[in-house]
């Protein structure tokens, strides 16, 4: 705070943080020091002090208080506005022997700096705008230390892998090292790319002992429809050709391959496919849907595998089970998926509709049908069977539950009348307050038989 530079007496600046209280405090005690000595020196008098103190709170005078121990604000100066906002300047200046605050808006940089369309304001140095005119189309903005502006407009760097590192046809590229790309030119004709730690690329072309893909065996070896591959020694593939119409593979040691092609023997009697107005006798084989059949009794006109008791071939049938545990959760129903043929000649149970025995083709008939089994001891409550047909139910099955001590099992079966691609399904049914798992002993099985 400055001070007058006849008697020192302190007094605040426009500018400086209002604290009127200290103010006036520092101002009425230095005011009290110098009346003391010009009372105590006699250079004022006591009317002069009269007069100075009657000047309190008048134009002019003395400042006084208000019962609040603070100046009126109508003694006070100029104040600061209270309508200014951030990054604004407030400024005093004279007017009329007293003192105007005035507000202006932070310095900005001039509209007339950009000149065109996609204009970039950069510094050229601290608190410096400058004007970087945009750049042509497909360039991008990059740092540059070199510009004045320290940027610069350029072409997009490049990225990747550059194809100038591929020289010929067939060249690869493979890396020598992390974030390390090189070529890696093609091998000769036959040559195969096989994996090598000692050469610099860690690959390389080479001959590949075995030929037809890693050591198998190459298709070349067969050279016509029905030709086998045999083995003629340990490790040692041979072809056999396939015999005349009607012959059969027999075992033969002094064959090269072990085995050879001749005759039936005395008894079988290879028919050919089967034909329903043919009279077939015991021995006689044919062939129907890609599945060769033995006549066990005379027959006309009984197409395999349809027959069953007295006439010719053996009936379709197929029993498939569940080997891997099943937990079922206690009041659910579960459409049991099987994983494990015990036999299946017309490919009935396929691992892609796992829940399904399907009718094959041809098999069109009464079918005998069943299921059953056996679940772990957990809690009281029945285990209850179910036989489905293209997901409709055709048959419940009996369940037996004696307690938590007891294993429960569930049993049903049935004859119905289906048509190809007609499937069955077995359904279980947990009533129990607990969940059961399947036995491995008695496991989840499912069978079907053709009768007619």
């Amino acid at each position: 705070m400055p001070l007058t530079p006849t008697h020192a007496l302190p007094y605040p600046l426009p500018s400086d943080p209002a604290n009127v209280p200290a103010d006036m405090q520092l101002l009425a005690e230095a005011t009290d020091r110098e009346l003391e000595e010009l009372v105590t020196s006699g250079s004022l008098t006591q009317s002069q002090l009269n007069n100075l103190i009657a000047s309190k709170g008048q134009p002019n005078g003395i400042a006084s208080l208000g019962a609040n121990g603070k100046v009126p604000a109508a003694q006070l100066g100029p104040q600061l506005p209270t309508t200014a906002n951030e990054g604004e300047i407030v400024t005093w200046r004279a007017a009329g022997g007293g003192w105007v605050a005035e507000v202006r808006p932070a310095p900005a940089i001039p509209l007339s700096i950009v000149d065109a369309k996609g204009d970039v304001i950069v510094a050229t140095a601290n608190d410096t705008p400058a004007r970087l005119p945009v750049g042509t189309d497909g360039q991008v903005l990059t740092a540059d230390a070199a510009s004045a502006s320290g940027l610069k407009w350029g072409a997009v760097p490049p990225s990747g892998i550059p194809p100038a590192i591929l020289d010929a046809k067939g060249d690869l590229i493979v890396a020598s090292a992390p974030d390390t790309a090189a070529r890696l030119g093609i091998g000769a004709d036959g040559l195969a790319l096989v994996a090598d730690s000692a050469s610099p690329l860690g690959l390389k072309w080479a001959t590949v002992s075995g030929g037809g893909g890693g050591g198998g065996i190459p298709p070349e070896i067969l050279d016509a429809k029905g030709d086998l591959i045999v083995a003629a020694a340990a490790d040692t593939p041979a072809r056999l050709a396939v015999g005349p119409n009607g012959q059969i593979l027999i075992a033969d040691t002094a064959s090269p391959a072990g085995v050879k092609w001749g005759p039936a023997p005395a008894g079988i009697d290879y028919e050919g496919p089967w034909a329903a107005g043919t009279a077939y006798t015991p021995g006689d084989v044919v062939n129907h849907n890609g599945v060769e059949y033995l006549a066990v009794n005379p027959s006309t006109g009984q197409e395999p595998p349809e027959a069953s008791g007295g006439g010719g071939a053996v009936a379709v049938s197929v029993r498939v089970i569940r080997a891997a545990v099943l937990a079922i959760g206690a009041g659910t129903t579960v459409v049991i998926p099987f994983d494990t043929e015990q036999f299946d000649a017309e490919n009935m149970w396929l691992a892609g509709t796992p829940t399904r025995l399907t009718v094959p083709s041809g098999g069109s008939g009464i079918w005998l049908v069943g299921a059953h089994s056996a679940f772990t001891a957990t809690a009281a409550g029945d285990m209850t069977g179910f036989l489905r047909k293209n997901g409709s139910t055709i048959a419940v099955g009996a369940s037996n539950s004696t307690g938590t001590a007891n294993v429960s099992n569930t049993n049903v079966q049935t004859v119905i009348d289906a048509v190809a691609g007609d499937y069955f399904e077995f359904v279980i049914q947990n009533v129990s307050a607990a969940g059961r798992n399947t036995s491995t002993t008695v496991p989840p099985t499912i069978y079907a038989v053709k009768l007619a």
